[in-house]
């Protein structure tokens, strides 16, 4: 499935850049929603997967020491084109804490989603918090929004597997209803946890708490 998704997405992508200036505005419609239902459909494909090899127990973890704030500031500059077009202002508050021993990729995909999400839902013009803390034992990692917030409800359902709630992206992106189902499995195969705090029109703040290996 993945072949052909990634030759349409891959195609699509040629043609809307060809045809910038000559096609006209109905084509470059057609062009641009046949790019962003592939890439949808490829993102969706790709969380699947992953679930898959999760419950399977083939996801074999490769641990070594990391630097936790490094991959959080790698993933921040990532995103930071995404937040500019909202306007929204990532501000970092990085804690002294030790190097873990972790999954670099795992991690990676853990703080993209959470950092992601926090773009998603936040409306424009609004800061988001990103803060790493040392706490005993554990390193916490969090981020703190200023969307919509969550009913305690609907944080219930927050980490199961294709749960769409009632809270929508504020600039019209997509979700698969599958991040924070893998975002959970990922943490707790590093023996951590994770969870939230909102509170309906206040905003929300996501976190995984991890445990130190001397």
């Amino acid at each position: 499935m993945r072949n052909p998704l990634y030759l349409i997405q891959s195609y699509s992508e040629v043609l809307k850049e060809e045809f910038q200036g000559f096609a006209n505005k109905n084509q470059q419609l057609l062009l641009e929603k046949i790019f962003n239902s592939s890439n949808f459909m490829k993102n969706l494909l790709d969380d699947l997967l992953d679930i898959t090899k999760i419950e399977s127990g083939k996801y074999d973890l490769n641990k070594k020491m990391e630097n936790l704030n490094t991959l959080v500031e790698n993933q921040v500059e990532f995103h930071q084109l995404i937040a500019r077009k909202k306007n929204i202002e990532v501000r970092l508050n990085l804690g002294v804490i030790p190097l873990m021993n972790c999954d670099k990729n795992a991690i990676i995909q853990i703080i993209a989603n959470l950092v992601g999400n926090a773009i998603k839902f936040s409306p424009p013009n609004t800061p988001i918090q990103i803060s790493t803390v040392k706490e005993g034992k554990t390193v916490r990692f969090s981020v703190k929004d200023e969307g919509p917030g969550i009913s305690p409800e609907e944080q219930k359902l927050l980490f199961g597997e294709f749960q769409i709630l009632s809270s929508k992206p504020t600039g019209g992106e997509k979700s698969t209803g599958l991040g924070l189902a893998i975002v959970k499995k990922l943490v707790a195969l590093h023996g951590g946890k994770v969870g939230v705090t909102s509170e309906s029109g206040k905003g929300s703040t996501f976190f995984f708490i991890l445990p130190i290996n001397e």
